[in-house]
Formats: C-alpha cells, sequence, structure tokens
C-alpha cells in the first residue's frame, strides 16, 4: 500500500517542467520574449506552455533556420515565419 501510494503521489511530477528542445537561438529568444507563449516569465519553453498556446506565431526577419520545437505546439493556429 505504502508503494502504491509514492507512486501515485511521484507520477504528476514525471512530466512537470519538461523543457522544449529548441536548437535556433534566433527562434528560442522570439519564443522566450513572447509573453504569451512563456507565461511563467522564464528562460525557457515548457511543454505545456507550448501545448496550451492556441495563438498565432509571427517571427519575421528574425534569421531563423531551423525550427525544430515547434512541433510540441500542438494547438497552433497559424505560424508565419520568414525572412
Amino acid at each position: 500500500m505504502k508503494k502504491l501510494l509514492l507512486i501515485l503521489l511521484y507520477l504528476p511530477m514525471i512530466g512537470f517542467g519538461q523543457n522544449v528542445y529548441i536548437p535556433d537561438a534566433n527562434f528560442k529568444a522570439y519564443l522566450v520574449g513572447n509573453s504569451a507563449i512563456n507565461t511563467n516569465g522564464d528562460s525557457e519553453i515548457q511543454v505545456i506552455e507550448a501545448t496550451v498556446f492556441n495563438g498565432t506565431i509571427y517571427c519575421q526577419n528574425l534569421n531563423i533556420s531551423d525550427l525544430t520545437g515547434i512541433e510540441d505546439f500542438t494547438a497552433l493556429t497559424q505560424l508565419d515565419c520568414y525572412d
């Protein structure tokens, strides 16, 4: 019973605080600087922040070459990213 209680207690913490991998520095800077996306104001984008964001990402003329990480934005309605 104690083991079951411990498992149930720690289960919600498994996915808590996982960061989205965003290797492009310019793309990451844009996302982190957008308060509608980076709702906790830290220097990372958590998976939960990406998952719940349901707006548009406009990132023009930012010299972005890699959109890795965009796959975690599952509720994204529009993406405009070009140079």
